[in-house]
């Protein structure tokens, strides 16, 4: 987080803590900034509610200085004592921050072969993340599928888990077909889910970038099994979640990413060899291009493949376990910075870089409240009405379909969300 870095009353309002309840008069002496792990961050953050040097958007929010400071000073008692915290409410980074995360794939703890023993190897994949701390960790690990060899056997899931545990940054796990099956049942699947604690599909969001985990194993089956074993249906209700969750991501993040176990795309995009069949894969590839998904990722083969079709990446990483052609154990680095396209690439064990280059996090420049309404002309002009404030402040939903009827860039539609949420 870059100093001067805080809230806009829209990131307020969805952590639900702008209330008269923020207006907390203290300022802790000491806290320790829950990203950074540095009581100078957020020192830097509070400093910057006073001394913005510019740093600070000019937006209605502000106009309140002393709003936000004591919200940022609420926010800083809750990370100093986190009994007080209910709401688990953390200090967010910059929507702007770059970042990196590793993709891990196939682990498939207990299968040794060609001697490779997936459970040392896997192992070996934790050490070597755990080392990437110059200049940061990175953000997150997902962890692309075939945790396991054998479906059926706790015993190699609790290695896993005890592997995976000892991370020292949060993981995300799909399940793959050694997991849940080659053909999945009800029963396989929730047996996967009550493992893992994760749903079976799900997303994330993350400095404004919206991560999805599918799961790969039902959409590849889908229209081969009968109805009765209820797979088709879990897969069709997938789809229109997917479906659902990708409109309404539309304009809202910088980034789109998509995590499944088996490839969408191998080789190339029509390519029939053990990936997600027709007619499924044409649905996802209808809807990742109507939406604008930036790139898909996914395991199973255990060795490298990329394909591009039009504007979208489709990254096949080998497996950090055993091998079966000409990669070696390793994992993938993926790097967000905005503005630029991602970077991505499989490194060994022994050939992770010793540092992670991230361009430096910038302020975004927001327009000014009068270019927004300059521009977004006469919806914008009624901010002044009181009556569409009551109206449009009833539901958030309002408000960010009519800010999208703008038109304008990402930076002023969230500028005009801002100034409607505040009915300034």
């Amino acid at each position: 987080m870059s100093p001067g870095h805080i809230f806009s009353q829209r990131q307020c309002e969805e952590q639900n803590v702008w209330s008269d309840r923020t207006r907390f008069k203290s300022r802790p002496r000491t806290a320790t900034c829950s990203l950074c792990r540095s009581e100078t961050c957020i020192q830097a953050i509070l400093d910057g509610c006073f001394e913005t040097s510019g740093m600070l958007a000019e937006t209605a929010v502000a106009k309140d200085k002393m709003k936000l400071c004591s919200m940022m000073a609420w926010a800083v008692a809750l990370l100093a004592f986190p009994a007080m915290n209910p709401l688990g409410f953390v200090v967010a980074q910059s929507l702007n921050d770059s970042f990196y995360f590793l993709v891990m794939c196939d682990p498939q703890v207990g299968w040794n072969r060609n001697g490779y023993n997936s459970e040392a190897l896997f192992k070996d994949a934790v050490e070597v993340a755990n080392k990437l701390r110059n200049p940061k960790r990175p953000d997150f690990v997902v962890i692309c599928g075939d945790l396991i060899q054998n479906r059926g056997s706790d015993s190699e899931f609790q290695t896993f888990k005890n592997t995976a545990n000892k991370l020292e940054v949060p993981y995300f796990p799909l399940a793959g077909n050694h997991d849940v099956g080659n053909t999945p049942t009800l029963s396989t699947l929730s047996t996967y889910t009550k493992r893992t604690g994760r749903p079976l599909w799900y997303t994330h969001e993350h400095n404004n970038n919206l991560l999805i985990f599918l799961e790969s194993n039902v959409l590849k089956v889908r229209d081969s099994l009968n109805e009765n074993t209820g797979i088709p249906d879990q897969a069709r209700k997938q789809m229109a979640w997917l479906s659902e969750t990708l409109k309404s991501a539309q304009s809202k993040y910088n980034t789109i990413i998509v995590f499944g176990h088996h490839s969408v795309a191998f080789q190339n995009a029509n390519d029939e060899k053990k990936i997600i069949p027709q007619p499924a894969r044409n649905e996802l590839l209808e809807l990742f291009h109507r939406y604008d998904v930036t790139a898909y990722f996914s395991g199973h083969f255990h060795y490298n493949d990329y394909v591009i079709d039009g504007k979208m990446e489709f990254i096949t990483y080998s497996a950090t376990g055993v091998q079966l052609k000409n990669d070696e154990p390793g994992f993938g680095i993926v790097k967000i910075q905005p503005g630029e396209k991602i970077f991505q690439q499989y490194y060994t064990f022994n050939d992770v870089p010793s540092r992670v280059e991230l361009s430096p996090a910038t302020t975004v420049t927001v327009p000014t409240t009068q270019q927004c309404i300059d521009k977004a002309g006469k919806f914008a002009n009624q901010v002044g009405n009181k009556r569409t404030c009551k109206w449009l402040r009833r539901s958030s939903g309002r408000i960010d379909r009519n800010c999208g009827k703008t038109n304008l860039g990402q930076a002023c539609r969230h500028t005009c969300r801002d100034y409607y949420a505040g009915c300034h």
